[in-house]
């Protein structure tokens, strides 16, 4: 298809700030779901780029995520199979609309696609398909928001109601929107769905900047005023190759006040107008969902994403994930998630996967570990797994890439035991440094200031035993790092 857009690219803006607590115990706040390879070996973030990756109808896409994702952005925009994009990083979570007004502060006078990062659109090019069709419609009054028919009466999503003739715009379905509807209880979704002209609220815009933000201006001026003002103090921090991460100034930006655009803007404005998407789309952000969205046997059940050692007879319409060694076994259940991943176990109706989130919120995230964080953790220089833990030790297994190395560093309040398991590291301990082998160790104390490099032609792997009063690891004080942190 040729682009008639090819002189006026669209600037794709990605939102991929989200925790995806609703995922819990595979998403987590510092691995959220966009980020996990859910399908494919892929992750969504990953799919939502291969989506917009046509550079004749696209400019290089922005990126708008939270900074404690630096180092995974890091470690992203360093793959070769990555397109290049530019990243801005938010010192705190101040809602969608916010994000979306840093994005069209730094794209004047573009045409923004705006897209979630956690959502499943599984054919390649369909958002390309609906964008090319509706290129002649005029945007300089107009913000274009994605809706799909709905298939179920589903209570996590919001509803979009609209007049019932479309526009006469190409072969495209576009309509004014009348009212928004956010995630009804069961019974109003019931009655929504029987209404032709209902739809549900994909959370993709498409608008030109200038009149996005005059919009804002004129319904939310104090969020144009201190994203603004925290976008002229923007930095780079960081270029390789084509990509770049900026942060924004933190002290101004935690003035803004937090909103999603739905709120702060699209249910205000008079010029909002809704495009009948028809290509394959779903929000993720649910047990529930994700196992609309996979294989199933016979009997409606899903085995996902390479689990191991599940038994199940007589049982029905569930959803099992399991990563440990010890079996996972049920008889008889219907309509259940039942989720074994090392950091939680987790028994959920399947009816109730929009909510349960609640509960997570009740426990306290503050006070129980793996609410948090994954046993799992990638760094750009590599990864690490907490295997053990209690109140007087902490065990992990480190892996460091070929070539890189971690910061020198010091610990106030534990002290380390490194064994070698394989390849060779270059070991700093104050002004001493040393090469360590296979079964090699050596000891780290309190205040001592050190580092561990892999020196050797592969994976460095070593096996690290803390011992101390906390584990946490902002008892972490760094002198020297190659990732900016």
């Amino acid at each position: 298809m040729k682009s008639p857009l090819s002189n006026n690219k669209i600037t794709p803006v990605i939102l991929a700030g989200g925790i995806g607590s609703r995922l819990w115990p595979l998403s987590k706040q510092d691995m959220p779901k966009q980020f996990l390879s859910l399908f494919d070996d892929k992750s969504l973030f990953e799919k939502t780029l291969e989506q917009i990756s046509d550079n004749k109808v696209f400019t290089k896409p922005l990126v708008l995520t939270s900074d404690k994702y630096k180092g995974l952005l890091q470690d992203i925009i360093k793959n070769k199979d990555i397109q290049p994009i530019d990243i801005i990083l938010e010192p705190e979570f101040k809602g969608t609309a916010a994000s979306i007004v840093l994005a069209c502060l730094k794209n004047p006078g573009r045409k923004i696609l705006v897209l979630p990062s956690d959502h499943l659109l599984s054919k390649r090019k369909e958002i390309k398909k609906a964008i090319l069709e509706i290129s002649d419609l005029e945007l300089n009054k107009k913000i274009l928001i994605f809706g799909k028919k709905p298939v179920e009466p589903n209570t996590g999503f919001g509803y979009i109601s609209t007049q019932k003739k479309p526009l006469n715009i190409k072969k495209e379905k576009v309509y004014k929107v009348k009212k928004f509807v956010e995630k009804p209880d069961i019974k109003l979704a019931k009655k929504l769905i029987k209404e032709n002209n209902t739809y549900w609220n994909c959370g993709i815009f498409y608008f030109e900047a200038d009149f996005f933000l005059q919009e804002i201006k004129n319904h939310n001026p104090e969020i144009f005023k201190y994203c603004s003002k925290a976008y002229k103090n923007q930095k780079l921090l960081e270029e390789v190759s084509d990509s770049s991460l900026f942060s924004i100034d933190k002290k101004i930006f935690k003035k803004c006040p937090d909103k999603s655009i739905d709120i702060a803007l699209i249910e205000k404005s008079k010029n909002t107008f809704m495009l009948e998407f028809e290509g394959v789309w779903d929000d993720l952000g649910t047990w529930k969902n994700l196992w609309r969205n996979n294989k199933k046997d016979s009997k409606g059940n899903v085995m996902f994403n390479s689990s191991k050692n599940i038994f199940f007879e007589k049982s029905k319409n569930s959803f099992f994930y399991n990563v440990d060694s010890k079996p996972l076994v049920a008889y008889g259940i219907e309509n259940l998630i039942v989720i074994n991943n090392g950091d939680g176990l987790l028994l959920l109706d399947k009816s109730n996967s929009d909510s349960f989130k609640n509960l997570l919120s009740k426990i306290g995230e503050n006070k129980i570990h793996n609410l948090k964080k994954t046993a799992l953790e990638k760094r750009p220089w590599g990864k690490f797994e907490v295997i053990l833990k209690n109140e007087s030790f902490q065990i992990k297994k480190i892996s460091v890439k070929k070539g890189c190395k971690l910061s020198l560093q010091s610990h106030t309040k534990r002290v380390e035991h490194w064994i070698v398991l394989k390849g060779n590291a270059r070991v700093t301990k104050d002004k001493k440094s040393f090469e360590l082998r296979k079964n090699q160790s050596t000891f780290i104390p309190i205040n001592c200031k050190h580092r561990l490099e892999n020196i050797g032609k592969r994976e460095l792997e070593i096996i690290e035993i803390q011992t101390g009063t906390y584990f946490g690891e902002d008892d972490i004080i760094r002198y020297d790092d190659d990732y900016g942190r």
